[in-house]
């Protein structure tokens, strides 16, 4: 017996997408599982896995504390556009208004890989640009999905942190996820 969201019929054709969770504002832990919860619930979204959580430090300027990370691997029948037009109806939910870069928040959602899609549009590039130069994307990602590339042929998530190759700590803050199968509102299918 398998568990799936609700929300997803077992006919639609799914695309494996890696999300990058991140909050620095309020209950940090919560922020992020409470927009897995929300992703879980919208239409064409099916969660798979949800890596440990880990605290980074801030890139960039204009943040006054840690962040809280983790990443979420999904099935979606959604296509690129409308999973981020449901990312930032997430963020939206959670009270975070965009554009506001260099500021703290509850919540910040990107799509590091939709399936082995490449594109540059105006208002998503993917796999996401800075991905790799990112620890507290690559380390939640590798936990979830140590085989993803984000460049054709370029080295794994999981050779990423092995190498040393990106900027930042991370800090491990919870070895285990576990979340209740009503917490992000599953059911049981046949």
């Amino acid at each position: 017996m398998s568990r799936l969201s609700s929300n997803v019929r077992r006919e639609e054709q799914l695309t494996r997408s890696i999300l990058s969770l991140g909050s620095n504002l309020g209950e940090r832990e919560w922020n992020i599982l409470s927009a897995v919860r929300l992703a879980a619930m919208e239409p064409g979204i099916r969660i798979a896995a949800l890596s440990p959580l880990y605290e980074s430090e801030p890139v960039g300027e204009g943040y006054s504390g840690t962040f809280v990370n983790a990443a979420v691997a999904l099935d979606t029948s959604l296509d690129p556009l409308g999973l981020l037009a449901a990312c930032a109806r997430i963020e939206s939910a959670m009270g975070r208004a965009r554009p506001d870069t260099g500021n703290d928040r509850a919540i910040d959602l990107d799509i590091v890989a939709y399936g082995d899609i490449a594109m540059n549009s105006p208002g998503l590039i993917l796999p996401h640009p800075r991905a790799g130069e990112r620890l507290f994307v690559l380390r939640p990602a590798a936990d979830i999905a140590p085989g993803l590339r984000l460049e054709p042929g370029g080295p794994t998530v999981e050779d990423l942190v092995a190498a040393g190759a990106a900027r930042g700590w991370v800090r491990k803050i919870s070895s285990r996820i576990v979340i209740p199968s009503n917490f992000l509102n599953l059911k049981d299918l046949d």
